[in-house]
């Protein structure tokens, strides 16, 4: 399904993979059923839009094909037996696009091994949602969702019958001390969410009533010492949930359970931290719990386990050379099913249990339910329910001054999140930030991937810092040379650096002991001065903007203001700054003269507007920005001329690309390239799959 969808999305936006006899038009008309089918989710209107394709004689062959292929996966997303007949009318009549008809007989063919694995009643998936916020948890009955609502900053639920949401919580907050929800789970009676909140430097875990009401903490600690609740037991009296807890031990987590009375806990098991992928799963009778852990040989997989409450028996159950996950039980507690790539496909397994062993082999149930898919659970009714991401983030590269062109995507297919592009000084080069693999101790590891625009080629470049890519983006030197990265590293602490980008080599230029996230660098999150000898960055408080010297480390503070800044930019000519305020309702843009100490708004934006400056021209006489209604979608580029007299819109990302949503932006020195981040698809689908248990 990945490499399906990956293969199409590029053809379609890449130049010259698509020639339709009629201009533009059919080929517009394919992206349409593109974004209802990826960007909306509305799959029976994007199988109407491709069928137009399909049935018109006067369009290429090629696309119609590819529009065929894609009604067929739609019908397949939908659980319809009209797959099969489309991809068989993709091979009968199409022959001459070997390709695109080697894809359907690899559909056609996949159908075929799930029709074969079920003897009695074939298996009916459906979508029941597509949406862009994080899905956590479903009720036992497959009502109700809980979703953190990152707009809002609040864990809200979903009625999937009426489509009405309740906000659950409301105090969400990125300014300090920060507040935010994160892991909730349903109770086995669906009347209850228990859920993990982040406040300041302490953690809580919440119990409340799906309808928003009775909300109180069980647990109050530090970081990841509070439960990371998982599961309820089967009579609603406890939450399987994992501690980490540093300041016990940095090494060792634990599967614990959380009484709902009182907070208590009961410790089930310590696992080694570098062992714990720590999927965990409770059985109904209360009596077992499944666990993953990585494998010794090779960490990026799992293997599962199980262990009694009692702890008489704590065992290894499936032991594959492959990634063997998410196991939940089935509802008569007799077998655990999980995912498996173990033939090559994530697809699900069974295993029968008895008395905590394992009886006889594993068996497998349906091949391929997708490629990053989680299971939330196995009701009743024996209805599983799982969710498949079905976004990309990918890179874009698009010539301003020849509107008539398509944005070119340079990212690499292997990667499905790609974001935040940054130019080299000399245009030459892009730099973008790929999938970073998580340490809990130290954060994200940064990994980029540099594009040379003359060669049209990729190198990787791993600078071996940790950090956030999107709250602290990386610069390049004034000379391209080096780059600047904000981070934290195993041995020199965390802060400021350059590195070498012919080397490797770090060298500290504002390093201290402490949380990464004390220190905040925003504008370009942090930036050099013209000929790359100091650095500017904001303080912890958004308030003061601040000169170091990269060699003396020498520092001075240039400007300080009452309000909190949002973001910055200092002129090519080291003589500006412009000024971006958000906060407390005062919404502009200011320029802020080093030379005289003026300061001057030069435009005010409207509430639903977040502007963060991207550059200024290379006369500085401008400054280009981007707006959107939040920090993850922008909407259009803009330029304004540093008297605030001129405003003009430069490029609006809906002319350009009518799906999905840009996320980040940049433009070359001369102001007429553009590269950006651009995300298709909603973020994530919530399927429900019936006859998965149907005796086999």
């Amino acid at each position: 399904m990945k490499t399906l969808l990956t293969c199409l999305i590029i053809s379609f936006l890449c130049l010259g993979n698509i020639t339709p006899v009629q201009g533009q038009n059919p080929q517009k008309i394919f992206q349409k059923g593109l974004i209802q089918e990826e960007g909306e989710g509305n799959l029976k209107e994007a199988i109407a839009i491709y069928n137009s394709i399909v049935n018109d004689n006067s369009i290429d062959r090629n696309l119609r094909a590819k529009a065929l292929l894609r009604v067929g996966i739609c019908h397949e997303k939908l659980g319809s037996q009209s797959a099969r007949k489309s991809y068989q009318k993709l091979i009968s009549e199409f022959s001459d696009q070997k390709d695109i008809v080697s894809l359907g007989k690899e559909k056609l063919n996949g159908l075929k091994k799930e029709i074969s694995a079920s003897k009695k009643e074939a298996m009916v998936a459906s979508q029941l949602l597509a949406t862009s916020e994080d899905v956590y948890s479903i009720t036992p009955n497959g009502r109700y969702i809980s979703i953190i609502d990152w707009d809002k900053i609040a864990l809200v639920v979903k009625d999937l019958q009426t489509g009405k949401v309740t906000d659950i919580t409301n105090t969400g907050t990125w300014k300090d001390p920060v507040e935010f929800p994160d892991r909730s789970v349903w109770s086995n009676d669906g009347n209850r969410l228990a859920y993990f909140w982040y406040k300041g430097n302490t953690t809580e875990l919440h119990i409340v009533n799906g309808d928003g009401s009775n909300n109180k903490i069980i647990y109050t600690g530090k970081n990841e010492s509070t439960p990371w609740p998982v599961a309820w037991s089967s009579d609603d009296k406890s939450i399987l949930a994992i501690i980490h807890d540093k300041k016990v031990s940095k090494s060792l987590y634990k599967i614990v359970m959380v009484s709902v009375l009182d907070g208590s806990i009961t410790l089930v098991k310590d696992v080694e931290k570098e062992n714990c992928s720590c999927e965990t799963a409770i059985s109904p009778n209360n009596d077992y719990i499944a666990y993953t852990l990585n494998r010794k040989d090779n960490p990026s997989q799992s293997d599962i386990y199980i262990i009694s409450m009692d702890g008489r028996i704590d065992k290894k159950i499936v032991d594959q050379a492959s990634n063997d996950k998410d196991p939940v039980w089935t509802p008569d507690g007799k077998a655990i099913v999980f995912l498996s790539d173990r033939f090559g496909t994530n697809d699900l397994w069974k295993l029968k249990i008895e008395d905590g062993n394992p009886i006889g082999k594993a068996k497998r149930l349906k091949v391929n339910i997708g490629d990053r898919t989680e299971l939330f659970s196995l009701t009743k009714n024996k209805d599983l329910y799982y969710q498949a991401p079905n976004f990309r983030d990918d890179i874009f590269y698009y010539d301003i001054k020849n509107p008539s062109s398509n944005p070119i995507k340079i990212s690499d297919n292997s990667e499905f999140r790609n974001h935040d592009p940054i130019w080299s000084n000399d245009d030459k080069f892009i730099l973008y930030n790929t999938v970073p693999k998580f340490d809990s101790n130290l954060g994200f590891e940064l990994k980029y991937v540099i594009y040379d625009t003359e060669t049209r080629t990729s190198s990787n470049f791993n600078p071996g810092i940790y950090g956030h890519p999107n709250r602290y983006r990386t610069e390049y030197s004034p000379y391209g040379k080096s780059l600047l990265v904000h981070g934290k590293t195993v041995n020199e602490g965390q802060g400021v650096f350059t590195v070498d980008l012919a080397t490797g080599t770090k060298t500290p230029i504002k390093v201290r002991n402490g949380l990464l996230n004390e220190l905040y660098l925003t504008g370009g999150r942090h930036t050099y001065s013209k000929e790359g000898k100091s650095i500017y960055y904001l303080t912890h408080d958004k308030k003061q903007i601040v000169k170091i010297d990269v060699d003396s480390k020498k520092e001075s503070t240039i400007y300080t203001d009452d309000h909190e800044i949002l973001h910055f930019k200092v002129s090519n000519d080291d003589s500006q700054i412009a000024i971006i305020y958000f906060f407390k309702k005062n919404r502009g843009i200011d320029i802020y003269s080093l030379d005289t100490g003026d300061i001057k708004r030069i435009l005010n934006v409207d509430k639903n507007i977040i502007p963060a400056v991207l550059s200024w021209t290379s006369d500085d006489k401008y400054l280009y920005f981007q707006e959107g209604e939040n920090s993850r979608a922008i909407q259009r580029i803009m330029r304004v001329s540093v008297d605030g007299k001129e405003l003009e819109q430069v490029v609006k990302f809906k002319d350009i690309m009518p799906g999905g949503v840009a996320t980040s932006a940049r433009l070359n020195t001369s102001g007429d390239k553009l590269i950006f981040s651009y995300r298709l698809g909603t973020g994530a689908e919530i399927w429900k799959l019936e006859g998965l248990l149907n005796e086999r």
